[in-house]
């Protein structure tokens, strides 16, 4: 099974097909990447059981991969409630998961009061949440200011920065913006 692939994209809606020389696989993707370029995506293979196939979901980055393999573990969410969950709903989840809201996260489609309450405890206990400690300092909030301001993702950004291996401060915050930008190509 393939768990990552470098190709073009063709749209098929809703499927994809990523393919190069050697072969394609159709995969579900939410993505924005062109068609003509050539890309580099993570997949992850779900087994459907009620039609005995394999089907592949694709992600622009490690981090959403791993984000949407977290919620498959979570009894009752499957691969399309993950794939959503994964590609744009972070803020929503997290903010269900500071205020303790359930109710919050009945605005995704497919999620009602039971299942949106038994996404909330278990990612409680399973992802640590960065958003408060990115409010408290001015380093981590002024560097999002300026990579928004040249374009980037606000929430790949801050999710890039959760990552960064060494302690900021003034002296390293030109280390880490330069850092990010290449974790952000």
């Amino acid at each position: 099974m393939l768990h990552h692939i470098t190709g073009t994209l063709t749209r098929f809606h809703p499927l994809i097909l990523i393919a190069n020389e050697f072969h394609g696989v159709l995969a579900h993707y939410q993505g924005s990447k062109p068609s003509w370029s050539h890309s580099s995506f993570f997949l992850y293979p779900v087994l459907d059981e009620r039609t005995k196939s394999i089907n592949y979901y694709a992600f622009d980055t490690y981090d959403q991969w791993h984000l949407f393999t977290t919620y498959l573990k979570i009894s009752g969410v499957g691969p399309k409630i993950a794939l959503t969950l994964a590609w744009g709903m972070n803020d929503l989840v997290r903010e269900a998961c500071e205020t303790k809201d359930p109710k919050k996260l009945q605005a995704i489609p497919g999620v009602g009061p039971k299942l949106a309450t038994k996404i909330l405890v278990e990612l409680t206990h399973t992802i640590v949440l960065n958003k408060v400690t990115h409010q408290k300092n001015p380093l981590i909030k002024k560097i999002v200011t300026q990579l928004v301001s040249l374009g980037y993702d606000k929430h790949r950004v801050t999710h890039i920065l959760d990552s960064y291996p060494n302690p900021l401060t003034d002296e390293t915050l030109h280390a880490c913006f330069v850092w990010c930008i290449h974790q952000l190509k």
